[in-house]
């Protein structure tokens, strides 16, 4: 007997961003990627991975008046167990 799953858990959705809102206003930005085809920064958050691909830090992310990617606030951070739990 398989063991019945949450809904909304064990579910991924993955989606192109092309033209999204961010606070209201209308931007053209794509999300970026690391080497591995991880999304490190999606427009409004800058995500970071560990050496396993794990995600493992959402932050705040903004663009400054040069093009700059700069961080503010941590959101969320993960911390996994030997098991990767």
């Amino acid at each position: 007997m398989m063991p019945s799953t949450p809904p909304g858990q064990g579910q991924y959705v993955v989606e192109m961003r092309e033209n999204f809102t961010v606070d209201g206003a209308y931007t053209q930005e794509r999300p970026l990627h690391d080497a591995a085809g991880n999304m490190i920064y999606d427009g409004l958050y800058r995500f970071s991975y560990d050496a396993w691909g794990r995600q493992s830090k959402v932050e705040r992310a903004y663009r400054d008046s040069s093009g700059g990617l700069c961080v503010g606030s941590t959101i969320a951070a993960m911390k996994y167990d030997g098991l990767g739990h």
